[in-house]
């Protein structure tokens, strides 16, 4: 058993791998994100940086979670986690917003 399987029990190193990936890659963007928040200050833009950061914070609370830093009973909508519904389906609506104000704009 490698030292991070050994750490995280649930997590495969197969896993382990996907996570730290998925980290590095969200974490880029937002960092990314962020920059670009501090010049724009258009609407849609702003609901893509929205939507990209709370990407990252989906991702973040995924790996938290597999660490078992989010153990116990969760709030349940139809059996399914509220906080990974949320997690998974804010960015998604963030984008979707987004390309609705991309596409009201008059030029």
């Amino acid at each position: 058993m490698s030292g991070f399987a050994s750490f995280a029990p649930a997590l495969t190193d197969g896993l382990a791998i996907e996570f730290l990936v998925r980290l590095a890659l969200a974490s880029l963007a937002s960092f990314l994100a962020i920059i670009l928040w501090t010049r724009t200050r258009d609407p849609a833009w702003m609901l893509m940086i929205l939507g990209t950061l709370a990407s990252y914070v989906g991702v973040l609370y995924r790996v938290l979670r597999a660490f078992g830093f989010f153990a116990g009973s969760e709030l349940r909508v139809f059996g399914a986690s509220l906080p990974i519904l949320v997690s998974d389906n804010l960015p998604v609506l963030c984008f979707i917003v987004a390309f609705f104000v991309f596409l009201r704009r008059d030029r």
